[in-house]
């Protein structure tokens, strides 16, 4: 910038043809952009971040040969605080994903019971596995773990009535709050 040498920076930008906070810019740090290599940061805070060396690290010490998804579901167990779920921003590009996202583990749910169930290949090492499935269904209907919406409407009405009771919720929130509306109607075809 050779107008720089004998010009304050907003005149010097001027006339070399660019705008005054690029002349600073460039005073600042006289490399081109395509000169650095700039790491782009996270736009999100780690969610395992205050947990990593305190629970992960110790656990994968003691279990070298645990699955990634064991690590992640135990953590979503231990830290339901922890949010897990789909990223805001993708849901804003793509409003159908949380009906799509539930869908596919509706189904899979579906799959894992259907093949508990079947006696001609145990999926468990449970002893006595047929009679705790009948069990299970004698007790609590053949839809044992529920899901969606409206299947656990009570469950969540109750967990917000004892939320705001015990002060952890300044008001009443209600159940279709917590959820994408895109997740709160399921259909069977």
């Amino acid at each position: 910038m050779k107008f720089r040498q004998t010009n304050m920076p907003t005149p010097a930008s001027a006339k070399a043809g660019f705008s005054p906070s690029s002349g600073y810019r460039f005073e600042h740090d006289p490399r081109l952009p395509s000169q650095k290599q700039v790491k782009r940061g996270r736009r999100r805070p780690d969610p395992l971040a205050a947990i990593w060396e305190s629970e992960i690290v110790p656990m994968l010490r003691l279990a070298p040969g645990l699955r990634p998804i064991a690590i992640f579901e135990e953590m979503g167990r231990r830290h339901p605080e922890i949010d897990f779920g789909v990223r805001r921003t993708l849901v804003e590009q793509h409003p159908w994903l949380p009906g799509a996202v539930f869908k596919a583990f509706s189904q899979a749910k579906d799959k894992a019971v259907d093949m508990l169930a079947d006696p001609s290949a145990s999926k468990a090492t449970l002893p006595f596995l047929e009679e705790r499935v009948a069990q299970a269904r004698a007790l609590m209907s053949d839809d044992f773990w529920p899901y969606g919406f409206e299947a656990n409407r009570k469950t969540l009405e109750a967990f917000l009535r004892h939320h705001h009771a015990q002060g952890l919720s300044s008001r009443l929130v209600k159940p279709e709050e917590l959820f994408h509306p895109g997740t709160l109607e399921s259909f069977k075809i």
